[in-house]
């Protein structure tokens, strides 16, 4: 399910933004598992199958914001932990708003052979950062990001007490729909060539927006604004 769900963000990205989905680069089954061996380790099918349809290069995708993914920087980084695989480490001088820097890692103790978790540790390790998130939703949550909602600067970030269902039908009766697979905490939707919504579940619902349609967040009027870009004005469409 997992390899599939892969393929379905990389076929998204044809569709939506073909120059980014021509740029990337997957790394052969061999070289994985030459990784694996040297390392004595599983990697999950989650990251093997991000792996072997871009992890060598990937455009402008960011798995986070300063974190670039390549492969060859990966395999030669060395592991100060053996549960934890690094997945992504902070481009050069990028520091995030509260002063860090963390790795992010796959904690191969948790998640079986198919997914693991995602976890930020600082090295050394005594800053540690535990979420709550899958590399499958780690990587989906980056996507949706890379291909649509970076494009555009009309949008926000906002908290609501509804549920994550609750706020899937609100959108679909605006006309929103799903654009990628869904999964428990992550759901991606669609209105035409230029909105969409990433709905995440964690501690509350947390829904990023990008729409140049007032009416599209005056449906939520009790939302607590966590960040924003241009709002567009009211009226506006």
């Amino acid at each position: 399910m997992v390899k599939e769900h892969v393929a379905a963000l990389v076929a998204f990205a044809r569709q939506e933004d073909p120059a980014l989905a021509a740029a990337l680069t997957g790394v052969p089954a061999d070289e994985i598992r030459a990784l694996e061996h040297a390392r004595d380790i599983r990697l999950p099918a989650s990251y093997r199958a991000f792996l072997e349809h871009m992890g060598r290069e990937s455009g402008r995708f960011l798995l986070a914001r300063g974190y670039e993914h390549r492969f060859d920087v990966i395999r030669e980084i060395v592991q100060f932990l053996p549960r934890y695989f690094t997945i992504a480490v902070p481009n050069d001088d990028f520091v995030n708003d509260d002063g860090t820097a963390p790795d992010y890692c796959l904690d191969l103790a948790r998640g079986g052979i198919h997914d693991a978790r995602v976890v930020e540790i600082e090295q050394p390790p005594d800053v540690w950062r535990d979420g709550d998130r899958s590399f499958i939703t780690f990587l989906t949550r980056a996507w949706f990001r890379c291909v649509v909602l970076e494009r555009q600067r009309c949008g926000e970030v906002f908290q609501l007490a509804a549920s994550a269902d609750a706020v899937v039908v609100a959108l679909r009766e605006l006309g929103f729909v799903e654009a990628l697979p869904p999964l428990p905490t992550t759901r991606c939707l669609r209105r035409g060539a230029e909105d969409g919504a990433l709905v995440m579940e964690s501690l509350g619902v947390v829904v990023e927006m990008l729409s140049r349609d007032r009416d599209v967040f005056d449906r939520f009027p009790d939302a607590r604004t966590l960040a924003h870009g241009v709002r567009p004005p009211r009226n506006s469409r």
